[in-house]
């Protein structure tokens, strides 16, 4: 897993207390990813019924164990696990009805008193994979944001993929193009072209 990019949706999310969950949802925040961008459930759920954008993260990064953070793979099973006192170990399991999201999960303590918000760095953005129903203004914005965070951070630009159903299966494939903002719309608009995977990038 750690060799390969994590794809995160585009919901972290904060666990709020709730039954048999408080003191844990009071110390430890997650953010929750998966192994499956192709997934059309997760697209519905995570991607507001694929009109948003999916973000592929590199899992190697040193993000996720930078301030006591901890990334694993979720355990799926049929009865909650009893530990003798709330631990962070409690995070990373759930009922077998959600094994489609193939979920992984990084966690990080936090005292009470203290703000969870957080953020990533740009090195760790590898790819970027727009929903089948993505708006094409959004599109543009959001290439253009990329390229001004890429040459800031003088690195090259992540790869761009669009989501679209496959004809051979329930399921959605995603395509690589190559984007860059259109010099002749007042950074309104964008130019896209086809990757040749049998020529290689």
């Amino acid at each position: 897993m750690h060799s390969t990019p994590t794809i995160c949706c585009p919901a972290a999310q904060t666990k709020k207390p709730g039954s048999g969950e408080t003191d844990c949802g009071r110390t430890w925040a997650f953010c929750a990813l998966t192994e499956r961008p192709d997934n059309h459930m997760m697209w519905v759920n995570y991607a507001k019924n694929h009109t948003g954008f999916v973000i592929g993260f590199d899992s190697g990064s040193s993000f996720f164990e930078n301030d006591e953070r901890e990334l694993r793979k979720v355990i799926y099973q049929n009865t909650p696990p009893v530990f003798p006192r709330p631990d962070e170990n409690g995070c990373f399991y759930k009922s077998p009805e959600w094994r489609h999201e193939e979920e992984w999960r990084c966690i990080r303590r936090f005292k009470n008193d203290k703000r969870r918000n957080a953020s990533f760095e740009w090195p760790m953005v590898k790819h970027i994979i727009f929903g089948s129903r993505i708006a094409g203004w959004m599109v543009s914005r959001i290439v253009q944001y990329v390229t001004f965070l890429s040459d800031l951070e003088n690195l090259p630009l992540p790869l761009f993929f669009f989501s679209s159903p496959a004809h051979s299966g329930w399921r959605f494939v995603n395509t690589e193009k190559r984007l860059s903002l259109c010099e002749h719309c007042d950074g309104n608009g964008y130019t896209i072209q086809t990757v040749d995977a049998s020529k290689g990038k």
